[in-house]
């Protein structure tokens, strides 16, 4: 491909994810409410985060340190543009999400050349890349899909060229396949599985009958020393505020025995025992419906439906490639880390994003499967293949783009009415908030809702998220933090069940009044 050719292909990227992102006028849903909310800290200069929005560190006050649960990189991302610009938009904070977006189907053209020189698969795997399939709603947002699809496939790229060239390759590329997966640990926690896959790198890309010890290690070190050159700062910082290499609590979830643990208060009695408690047959349940649905999310999501059986085929033809099997090995180490160790948060979410990093290689496979599969049929069938592969392929793309554009139909229009489904929901917090000054004539009081970091980015007003407790440790956490109003949606926690029905005063929680699907009380100090 010409430079001029995949400048086009930058460039048209660019306006299609642009297009994309003037329909999402809002974050949408918790994640990128988070980062955006982050970023917009960062922008400004605080360094506490103005919402709580799970308690597994056990918090002492409802302003904690900024990035205490998830990792910084996304909301860096979009913290630089608002500081540069000096506007702190949700459109502003999209500008580096919407580029990285961009390089997507040129990095899927790039890949698909190391496989075929045929020109309309390359083109095909490029189109894969820009329709984005059930990605493309999440592509231009504020989240960690973007720059862990792009980390993954610079990831990969590295990688060809590594285990293809071991004794030419400079020392920096093993320094930038660390520093390559430092960023995807600083974009997402499981992101530190990349380290030890650039290990293992090392070893793959390692000519065994010629190999030196000296030269072994000095790819371990210099590999190492990428990785802590991006995580330093990131580690200096958590022993300045948690004395630690890694925010308190994360290990919790760990002892989940359900999702909504995520939200248990107080953490300290997710432990060990009450996991083992929960009995062994729950703990497999939970665990082989977690592998179900990512099984699942394998076709239908990574494999597109349309595109899951050329995936395959085009694995299949490619088993004895290094940097494949080291793809595979890789993508199942996650498999069972999301379904077994995490399935909770695997099954509801972290899966799906987990995997991003492997998009645009298996999209370039997946093209590449396609023509592989075409030429075997043609020899049976006795089709012309250079007829056959324009003329299916286009059909492929076309089904593709079909699903694609359904997907983003669904999440921006919704499907019960003619509002806009995506930015109902920060439409309904403005609402409750209009309502409960009105109400009370109180604008800045602390509220407790089950999304605090939207909550805040659609009204400004500091929240805290419901808590998987009793409604009297609810109490005493209005109390410590500091609340005034509970606003329960119709999407509640089944510990707030009774309050959500009661719709009357509750000991300390009395009732206000309702506006739309929420309740609201005031707590009675």
């Amino acid at each position: 491909m010409k430079n001029r050719g995949a400048f086009f292909l930058f460039a048209f990227s660019l306006a299609f994810y642009i297009g994309v992102s003037l329909l999402q006028k809002t974050p949408g849903y918790m994640d990128a409410s988070y980062y955006f909310a982050t970023g917009t800290q960062i922008a400004t200069g605080q360094t506490n985060e103005p919402f709580l929005w799970n308690y597994l560190n056990s918090p002492e006050t409802a302003k904690a340190p900024i990035f205490s649960y998830w990792m910084p990189l996304a909301g860096l991302l979009a913290a630089i543009p608002m500081a540069i610009c000096g506007i702190h938009s949700f459109q502003v904070a999209r500008v580096l999400f919407i580029i990285l977006a961009a390089l997507i189907p040129v990095f899927c053209f790039l890949f698909v050349k190391k496989f075929t020189e045929n020109k309309v698969i390359h083109w095909m795997a490029a189109a894969f890349g820009l329709l984005g399939g059930y990605y493309l709603p999440y592509l231009t947002l504020t989240e960690t899909f973007t720059p862990f699809f792009v980390l993954g496939g610079i990831f990969f790229w590295l990688t060809f060229d590594l285990v293809k060239r071991d004794t030419a390759n400079p020392y920096w590329k093993w320094l930038l396949l660390g520093g390559i997966a430092g960023l995807m640990h600083l974009c997402r926690a499981d992101g530190i599985l990349w380290l030890g896959g650039a290990f293992l790198v090392c070893l793959v890309g390692t000519d065994w009958r010629k190999w030196r010890v000296g030269q072994l290690f000095s790819k371990f070190g210099l590999v190492a020393l990428g990785y802590l050159l991006i995580l330093a700062g990131w580690f200096l910082r958590n022993i300045l505020v948690y004395h630690a290499l890694f925010p308190i609590g994360s290990n919790l979830t760990l002892w989940m025995t359900e999702y909504n643990d995520l939200f248990v208060y107080p953490a300290s009695i997710l432990t060990p025992d009450r996991w083992v408690a929960s009995g062994i047959q729950a703990l497999l349940s939970v665990r082989s419906e977690a592998l179900l649905t990512n099984l699942q999310s394998v076709v239908g999501i990574i494999g597109g439906i349309v595109l899951f059986p050329f995936l395959v085929a085009g694995l299949w033809k490619l088993r004895h490639e290094k940097v494949v099997q080291f793809a595979l090995f890789m993508f199942l180490l996650l498999l069972i880390l999301m379904s077994f160790v995490f399935p909770f948060a695997g099954s509801r979410g972290g899966f799906f994003h987990s995997v991003s990093a492997f998009q645009i290689l298996f999209w370039a496979i997946s093209a590449y499967g396609f023509e592989v599969s075409i030429r075997w049929i043609a020899a049976k069938r006795k089709w012309q293949v250079k007829k056959s592969i324009p003329l299916l392929g286009s059909t492929l793309v076309l089904v593709f783009a079909i699903i694609s554009s359904l997907t983003l139909y669904i999440k921006i229009a919704g499907l019960t009415d003619l509002s806009t489904g995506w930015d109902r929901p920060f439409a309904n917090y403005q609402r409750v908030d209009a309502f409960l000054r009105q109400e009370t004539g109180d604008a800045g009081s602390r509220v407790m809702v089950n999304d605090s970091p939207g909550y805040f980015v659609a009204t400004g007003r500091e929240t805290i998220q419901e808590a998987n407790a009793d409604i009297a440790t609810l109490g005493d956490m209005f109390s410590k933090y500091e609340l005034k109003y509970l606003l329960i949606g119709k999407d509640h926690l089944p510990s707030l069940d009774e309050l959500y029905q009661t719709t009357e005063t509750f000991g300390k929680f009395k009732f206000i009044g309702k506006e739309g699907e929420y309740v609201i009380y005031a707590f009675l100090q």
